[in-house]
């Protein structure tokens, strides 16, 4: 269901305050400057709170977020403040539909600002895809929507979630937001969930065309394979990503999208003690097998060796014939020769099956490539 005004004018205004006005993800310590943002902030959040019983339309909005950001005129010693009400002022000349609309080649400027982080994001996967010589699907292809929820639970212990459903022709990334103030952490936060959302599943499988199924989330592939090599995307995103959508960087932008990923290895959620054991397995193995390819190719640099993995990841994650289950077997089996083995044949082995992989494409040879490991 798409989000009413008011509630489309509330997340916006607490977007803006979490990407640009949380003075945990200031880069100064001068303290006058730290209480203009302190000020600003609360402001704005005041402004948010009431944001729902005021704005009863999609002619109220854009009136409400320009109001907002002429009140924090006041505070403009602040560098950060300004390009708030700035992009509040963007936002309230563009912030009028349903916020459901698909992403386009230009990225758009939606009614929360969700929609502009999840275009980028999705251009940041599809850069890289590009770098390693995989092409994913055309543009548009992934359509977004964004729910508030007041619900805690949805999200514990954090404040935003994500979904993908991918058994619509068009498939489906969803994201849910508690109706609460949001910070910088909560926007690096959001940049991993999109990553993995649009990497472990709006991709998967794409090229088979026609309906897909949903990989469940005991899927030791999508959920620790996969989610591996989208949280490698999501650290570059915080190190080099917009200024305007990374608040904090350096260890600090690290350490808070880690904080999430390990929850999901740590504490997860609706997982038997088997299945969660085969998630971290898997996020193991995906780190594995670059370390196959630097051992099995002296003329391997590091980087080039995680090249390799990322490359056959994307590839067989999108291969036509890619169902969870197979994709869950392959993830199996070279999980049980480079974790369990230190046989270097074996690991040799591993990696020369994926290259033939990486070549031909052919995903019955890399099954049975990699059963021939196992004897």
């Amino acid at each position: 269901m798409p989000l009413k005004p008011g509630q489309k004018t509330q997340l916006a205004l607490r977007m803006a305050s979490a990407r640009f006005l949380d003075v945990k993800c200031a880069t100064t310590d001068d303290g006058d400057i730290l209480a203009e943002l302190k000020g600003a902030a609360s402001v704005v959040e005041s402004r948010a709170a009431t944001a729902t019983s005021r704005v009863k339309n999609d002619e109220a909005v854009s009136a409400y977020i320009e109001t907002t950001a002429a009140s924090l005129a006041e505070f403009l010693l602040a560098p950060d403040v300004a390009e708030c009400q700035q992009a509040l002022n963007v936002l309230s000349h563009s912030i009028a539909g349903d916020g459901t609309r698909l992403n386009s080649k230009t990225v758009p400027h939606c009614a929360s600002g969700v929609l502009e982080l999840a275009c980028l994001i999705e251009a940041n996967v599809r850069d890289e895809a590009s770098k390693l010589g995989v092409k994913l699907a055309p543009v548009p292809y992934i359509r977004y929507r964004t729910a508030i929820t007041g619900n805690s639970k949805t999200v514990h212990p954090f404040s935003v979630a994500g979904a993908a459903d991918i058994s619509p022709s068009q498939p489906e990334v969803s994201i849910t937001l508690l109706n609460a103030a949001l910070s910088g952490t909560d926007i690096n936060q959001l940049s991993y969930v999109l990553h993995h959302e649009i990497v472990c599943h709006a991709f998967q499988g794409y090229k088979a065309g026609g309906q897909r199924e949903n990989a469940p989330a005991a899927s030791a592939w999508s959920e620790g394979w996969m989610d591996m090599y989208a949280y490698d995307l999501a650290e570059e995103w915080v190190a080099t990503g917009p200024k305007a959508w990374v608040p904090a960087r350096g260890e600090d932008a690290i350490g808070q999208i880690r904080a999430y990923h390990d929850h999901r290895y740590l504490n997860p959620t609706q997982l038997d003690t088997s299945a969660a054991t085969k998630r971290r397995q898997a996020r193991n193995s995906y780190r594995a097998l670059a370390h196959a390819y630097l051992g099995s190719n002296t003329s391997f640099s590091k980087e080039e060796a995680g090249r390799m993995a990322e490359r056959f990841s994307l590839m067989a994650n999108s291969h036509p014939e890619a169902t969870s289950h197979e994709l869950d077997e392959i993830c199996a089996i070279i999980g049980a020769v480079l974790l369990d083995s230190e046989d270097a044949q074996k690991w040799s082995a591993i990696a020369e099956a994926c290259s033939r992989f990486i070549a031909d494409e052919n995903l019955l040879t890399l099954k049975a490539d990699l059963w021939a490991t196992l004897n």
